[in-house]
């Protein structure tokens, strides 16, 4: 049984310095990742909870023309044609829709009004 049980157990795999530490790099990649992609949900969904459709109209919601756009509605900018008109001129959608996308803006947004910086 001695012998049995020697030849069939081994040690346990321990990889090297160097693969441990690829395998501590991707692992923390995809953690950077998923929680990039958890806030760019929670914010599509909380401008989706004020009537604004940016998400629909810019390709990247994180980006700088959107984040322009969104600091003016977070700021209280009553004109929907002034906060298009801080996107960039390469982006897929016209001012109109843009106008269209971001809604009446009488008012500033509670949700929105609350998280001033």
């Amino acid at each position: 049984m001695k012998r049995l049980v020697a030849h069939e157990l081994t040690l346990s795999f321990v990889p090297d310095v160097t693969q441990r530490l690829w395998r501590t790099v991707t692992r923390r990649k995809y953690q950077l990742t998923r929680n990039r992609l958890q806030l760019q949900n929670r914010l599509e969904s909380l401008l989706e909870e004020a009537h604004i459709k940016v998400s629909m109209l810019v390709s990247d919601l994180p980006g700088a023309s959107a984040r322009r756009m969104l600091r003016a509605v977070a700021t209280g900018e009553p004109d929907p044609a002034a906060v298009a008109a801080r996107g960039s001129p390469r982006l897929r959608a016209t001012a109109e829709r843009l106008c269209d996308g971001l809604g009446p803006r009488g008012t500033r947004i509670p949700c929105i009004a609350g998280r001033s910086r």
